[in-house]
């Protein structure tokens, strides 16, 4: 048996090492006027060899050449012969990247390669290709998805007397388009950490070399607000990550989001409605072994609308504080950040009235948030509600409570339960008796609002349509040239109804607007 060594150090078999491996070949065929591992050319002249070092002069001064222009070498031949003395030998091959390995292997007329041609492991044992070639042939043999390492190449003729020759064979690597990513990556707690809107890349599926079969690719990445997360990912021609791109929690178990992406494809999928915090992401193969290749991963971020409120303020031990006239924001309906698949529910307010005042809530949703379950209002503590009102989706609402003794006061955000409704809103309590809005001469639309000891009366000098909202219903009509009209209104605390013309109603607010200016001031009766 012999053994012949070639190590490939660049990722297409072009280094300049091999370059110089061939042409001192060549030298010495051109010294020695024969190739080299034949035994017939110790016996010739020392002329004969003097006469061949003006050869080999010239071919260093072009090796020179190839080698300061950089050319490249696109494959390496190995030359052979197989006799019954020698029925197989074996090479060793170096592969610098992942990638296709092909072997063009040319015989001689009367060499027949029946018993194989081996891409074995360098145990010389673990077979990762077999293949036949007959006489005077030329053959393709291929291993698709070997990974980056050494291995050896043996061919081995058929054992009959008469099939013997030389043999040559060309070694290509077609190497994977993408940088590898640093293995090991193969478990939750070997993640590989990368930053939102860099690219990394990746392989998956590749054999040979001491590791196992790749089948899983592991990524950690850190969101510093909540918001959406969208992962941009684009697979090989052979690649297929049929078993999913899982999205889990820090602890690399709990998962939040589950997709899957086929060959050629690029693909973003957006995880929406996470906290803060450290994602991993997994990236599973389909398990066929046909199934390999690169890929690139980006991972970008998109903030909520608005700033969080400061967490935990789930319950009401927990309820932060809030100044009066102030506007605060929040968020409810986001997972992870370290929490798993606990939801943010509720959220829990305080402020303090240090005198009677009338109160009103300005409350103002994002485009999925839905406070259904409900906008509550406590007085002291949780067992005495004094308000009770919802708020949809993508809404700005004033909820009145009116008329409030001095003290301490709750208020609860509770999100509808189902997990679609998520997202921020913000928020601010007013207070301050509202006085009748001052007359805009000239203006399209007059808003405002009056407190009320009895029905409000409007005195006009012309037909217009008007809008009066009390206590959160609206009442729309038409007032007449030169009449003076009053309504009922609601009173939201007491739940009770002033009548026209009523000199004892309970005190309460109401809101209007007309479709143009008022001619004089609003009044209550």
């Amino acid at each position: 048996m012999k053994n012949r060594h070639l190590n490939y150090p660049e990722r297409a078999f072009g280094s300049r090492s091999i370059v110089i491996t061939k042409v001192l070949l060549w030298a010495r065929y051109l010294v020695v006027g024969g190739w080299p591992f034949r035994s017939e050319t110790a016996g010739q002249s020392p002329s004969r060899r003097m006469a061949g070092g003006c050869r080999l002069l010239a071919v260093l001064i072009c090796l020179a050449c190839v080698v300061a222009l950089g050319i490249p070498v696109q494959g390496q031949i190995l030359n052979g012969t197989l006799t019954d003395a020698v029925p197989f030998e074996t090479h060793s091959v170096k592969l610098a990247d992942d990638g296709r390995l092909t072997l063009t292997i040319t015989t001689g007329p009367d060499l027949n390669l029946l018993n194989g041609v081996y891409i074995l492991e360098t145990d010389g044992v673990t077979q990762l290709y077999h293949g036949t070639q007959g006489p005077g042939a030329t053959k393709e043999h291929s291993v698709a998805n070997l990974r980056a390492g050494e291995y050896l190449v043996k061919v081995w003729k058929d054992g009959r007397s008469f099939y013997f020759g030389p043999y040559t064979i060309e070694a290509k690597l077609e190497p994977e388009s993408r940088p590898v990513d640093g293995e090991p990556n193969n478990l939750p707690e070997q993640a590989l950490a990368f930053e939102l809107n860099q690219p990394v890349t990746g392989h998956m599926g590749f054999v040979g070399g001491p590791a196992p079969l790749d089948g899983t690719d592991y990524w950690k990445v850190r969101t510093p607000t909540d918001g959406q997360l969208a992962l941009e990912i684009t697979t090989g021609p052979d690649l297929n990550l049929l078993n999913g791109v899982f999205v889990y929690d820090s602890d690399g178990k709990t998962q939040l989001a589950w997709r899957t992406q086929g060959p050629s494809e690029t693909k973003i999928h957006v995880v929406n409605q996470l906290r803060a915090g450290t994602y991993v992401i997994a990236l599973v193969k389909d398990t066929r072994t046909q199934y390999y290749g690169s890929y690139s991963l980006t991972a970008r971020h998109a903030p909520d609308g608005l700033d969080n409120d400061s967490e935990p303020n789930d319950a009401e031990a927990q309820a932060q504080s809030m100044l009066l006239n102030t506007l605060v924001t929040g968020h409810l309906g986001f997972l992870g950040g370290g929490l798993g698949t606990t939801v943010d529910q509720d959220d829990w307010w305080v402020f303090t009235l240090p005198d009677s005042d009338s109160v009103e809530i300005e409350l103002a949703t994002g485009a999925d948030l839905n406070l259904f379950n409900g906008v509550m209002v406590y007085q002291d503590d949780a067992s005495k509600r004094i308000y009770w009102g919802s708020q949809g989706s993508g809404d700005s609402k004033r909820h009145i409570l009116g008329d409030l003794g001095s003290g301490r006061y709750l208020l609860r955000l509770v999100k509808d339960s189902r997990p679609w409704y998520w997202g921020s809103y913000s928020l601010r309590v007013k207070t301050g008796k509202l006085l009748p809005p001052e007359v805009s001469t000239g203006s399209v639309k007059v808003i405002g609002s009056i407190q009320d000891h009895g029905a409000p009366s409007f005195n006009i000098a012309d037909n217009h349509f008007w809008t009066m909202t009390t206590a959160g219903f609206d009442q729309v009509g038409k007032i007449g040239f030169g009449q003076r009209q009053a309504y009922p209104t609601r009173c939201p605390r007491q739940g009770l109804t002033a009548r026209r013309w009523s000199g004892k109603a309970p005190r309460c607010e109401s809101r209007y607007e007309t479709d143009r200016a008022l001619p004089a001031a609003v009044g209550g009766r």
